[in-house]
């Protein structure tokens, strides 16, 4: 099977999410690595519920946003 660029995405948790895409973790740093690696082409995508998402969260400079967040009700695009 080969992949189209278009259709590789990668699903990333969080426990709160910003508006701008950013996350609170576990405090490892595993997702952030993940995401690091993803090609630039890639849509990363956090699957959280409306009441984790909150205008801003703490971040640090090695933190990287996902694409877009997906909740219950909506499709934040960012």
């Amino acid at each position: 099977m080969r992949w189209r660029r278009s259709r590789l995405s990668g699903t990333i948790p969080g426990i709160v999410w910003d508006s701008q895409g950013y996350r609170v973790g576990w405090g490892k740093g595993y997702f952030d690595a993940v995401l690091e690696r993803l090609p630039s082409w890639a849509t990363s995508i956090g699957l959280t519920y409306d009441q984790q998402v909150v205008e801003r969260v703490p971040r640090e400079e090695f933190d990287l946003p996902v694409d877009l967040i997906v909740t219950e009700t909506r499709v934040i695009r960012l």
